[in-house]
């Protein structure tokens, strides 16, 4: 990862992936070998406080010396110089930037951490700067790219039968299962975006940065990928961090139930919060505060709430979505909260969660394609 020419740096890039390769295939499928001339570096670039590499893999490692993809990573030097060694980074999803979590650094680390490592950030296989899935279209809403917030709808508002919300949460997945297939290039992508696949990747990027043993720090989703490297290159795992850890026994209905029941605890910790502050349009009590937003999103799905735009409305489902938002982040994200709801329950007016969906519909591009096409080969 240090500065060299571009003929150079893809010369030993070249032999240092082809190397991890035939390790990650050593390992992962004893006997499969053959992979050595698949990988190599396509692109480097250089400026004070960051390097970048874009990184040649198979995309189907039974295929090594088929069709290959690419993946980026983003250096950030460690603050003296003196590093221990590098840490790869992964902020969760499926479908979060790691290159954009190690731009962010600086604010998110302790000066302890950057100055122990250099902090490198990866995009995983499908998403962001590598090769990615690609849903949308300049001519459509990152949103379509959602579909569980569309498709909630109904549950919202309790006006459809079970089976039609059923059908309608279907028929969005379908949809946007049909726009990935006919956006991303090359196609078969979408067929090897498992974590699996992530995790080899994972293991030439660890050689790549020149450790002989894998340090990292994953979040949420993150903490899978972290737990299957590790169970498919224990030899070359070094220390871990896994914060947020998801159990990876846990099916994807429990895993749902679960985050259902933490959004449900997070919305009772937030009316704690809001009726201790001032400004909140909620009273009378937790289980009263916490049916008091219940009732706004039903009458919102029954009568819109207006917003500054007049073209526009903010059903029930539309603050369901913002409220998963608000309640994901942290205490700073509560008193935006708050007056969204005062607005909202006060003066029945949407305009701003119709500005948090806004904001979070264009923070998140084709991560949802992303998300899902991960959550499909991973749970089956």
């Amino acid at each position: 990862m240090e500065k060299v020419s571009e003929k150079t740096a893809q010369s030993s890039t070249a032999t240092t992936a082809a190397a991890a390769t035939t390790s990650a295939e050593a390992t992962a499928a004893p006997g499969s070998g053959g992979a050595t001339s698949t990988a190599g570096a396509s692109e480097g670039i250089d400026d004070a406080t960051f390097s970048c590499a874009v990184v040649t893999v198979p995309l189907d490692y039974a295929k090594p010396q088929g069709e290959t993809i690419s993946i980026a990573m983003k250096k950030r030097a460690a603050i003296g110089g003196h590093p221990q060694g590098a840490l790869l980074i992964n902020p969760g999803g499926p479908g979060d930037s790691g290159v954009a979590f190690a731009e962010q650094a600086g604010t998110s680390f302790a000066p302890e951490l950057l100055s122990a490592y250099d902090v490198i950030g990866f995009d995983p296989r499908g998403v962001g700067s590598s090769t990615a899935i690609t849903c949308t279209t300049d001519d459509d809403s990152a949103s379509t790219a959602e579909p569980s917030a569309a498709a909630s709808a109904g549950a919202a508002s309790g006006t459809d039968s079970f089976e039609e919300w059923s059908e309608a949460t279907r028929q969005s997945f379908q949809d946007l299962a049909d726009q990935c297939a006919a956006n991303t290039k090359p196609a078969a992508l979408l067929d090897h975006v498992d974590t699996v696949s992530a995790a080899r990747d994972l293991d030439i990027l660890r050689a790549l940065a020149g450790q002989e043993k894998l340090t990292y720090l994953g979040f949420s989703y993150g903490t899978y990928l972290g737990a299957v490297y590790a169970e498919h290159f224990p030899a070359n795992t070094g220390r871990m961090v896994l914060d947020g850890a998801i159990d990876p026994a846990m099916s994807l209905a429990d895993q749902a139930r679960g985050q259902a029941t933490g959004f449900e605890q997070a919305l009772r910790t937030y009316v704690d919060y809001c009726q201790a502050s001032t400004g909140c349009p909620l009273s009378g009590g937790t289980d009263a505060g916490v049916q008091q937003v219940r009732d706004l999103v039903t009458s919102a799905n029954s009568s819109p709430l207006v917003t500054s735009d007049p073209n526009r409305t903010v059903a029930g489902s539309d603050i369901v979505s913002a409220l998963s938002e608000y309640l994901y982040s942290s205490e700073q994200a509560w008193a935006p909260l708050t007056s969204a709801l005062d607005q909202a329950i006060n003066y029945r007016d949407g305009s701003l969660f119709a500005a948090q969906e806004d904001q979070a519909a264009a923070s998140k591009d084709d991560s949802g394609g992303a998300f899902q096409a991960v959550t499909c080969l991973d749970y089956p």
